[in-house]
């Protein structure tokens, strides 16, 4: 049987980084830096209205992952639910029906890939506190600063507005203005966190890490793509929480698909780390 590498998706630095501003608390401070004004391109500030969307999320009145909750699309940012049910559920097969020790723990490793994802997706969502809202935009432009704590200076947010309430914030960490660097752009639209394009660069400022794009549909389907240097990942869920999931990385690739029922998952998945298909059902 072929060995199954684990994989990471995002790399120490991106973790450190994204983690700063929750670390932190959200306590932006605009009077650090003279924010400049905004474009004069720019449309005036909309009056936004809630834009409520029903999604495969997790219930707060439950606080378990359900079809069809309503959810402010204003404000909430994509995220991934199904899958990691997704994987519990075929975790379980796995440790049911192979009870070779050498087969459960090669099999096992693709509950983990399809779990990891959903893990480091989520340290995007940290991302999303540097978003432009519309409050953001009253208040200061979307231009504001922030201690980073300890040794690492402050974060320096600048926004360029464009027409039809679109923009391109720019998140800079340093000592000061002058000497920040890059450390992420967040590409949308004022009062859409559901369609977000985020590029996370590395510690050089100039060498891309990851790009996650985000869509959210009318109809409450949700879809991310997500791509490194050597990762690509994509998954698309439903309102009703059946989803797909297509992977690539180092020469391994991974294919599942599943439907939700009963607030579990049936599906199938395959795998291939260049030595043949392992295709498994749940």
């Amino acid at each position: 049987m072929p060995a199954i590498a684990r994989h990471i998706s995002l790399s120490a630095a991106l973790l450190c980084s994204t983690c700063l501003l929750s670390a932190c608390g959200d306590e932006r401070a605009p009077e650090l830096a003279s924010a400049p004004p905004p474009s004069a391109n720019a449309s005036p500030v909309a009056v936004m209205t809630a834009d409520t969307r029903s999604v495969c999320a997790v219930d707060p009145a439950t606080d378990q992952v359900s079809p069809d909750v309503a959810v402010d699309h204003g404000t909430e940012p994509v995220a991934l639910h199904s899958v990691a049910q997704a994987a519990d559920d075929l975790t379980h097969l796995i440790t049911r029906e192979y009870t070779d020790p050498a087969q459960q723990i090669g099999y096992l490793q693709i509950p983990v890939q399809m779990a990891g994802i959903g893990m480091a997706d989520a340290l995007f969502l940290f991302s999303g506190l540097y978003q432009c809202t519309p409050e953001l935009l009253q208040e200061n432009g979307c231009n504001w600063n922030l201690p980073a704590g300890g040794r690492d200076g402050n974060l320096y947010v600048t926004t360029t507005l464009g027409q039809q309430q679109s923009y391109k914030a720019n998140v800079r960490r340093g000592t000061s203005a002058g000497d920040a660097r890059l450390m992420m752009t967040l590409e949308g639209r004022v009062g859409d966190a559901g369609n977000l394009v985020m590029t996370a660069y590395e510690d050089d400022g100039v060498t891309i890490a990851g790009i996650r794009a985000s869509e959210r549909t009318a109809n409450g389907d949700e879809h991310i793509t997500f791509s490194t240097s050597t990762d690509q990942h994509s998954v698309s869920e439903t309102r009703g929480c059946n989803g797909t999931l297509s992977m690539a990385y180092a020469g391994y690739q991974l294919e599942a698909s599943w439907t939700w029922a009963g607030n579990r998952t049936r599906g199938s998945v395959r795998y291939n780390a260049g030595q043949g298909d392992i295709e498994l059902s749940w």
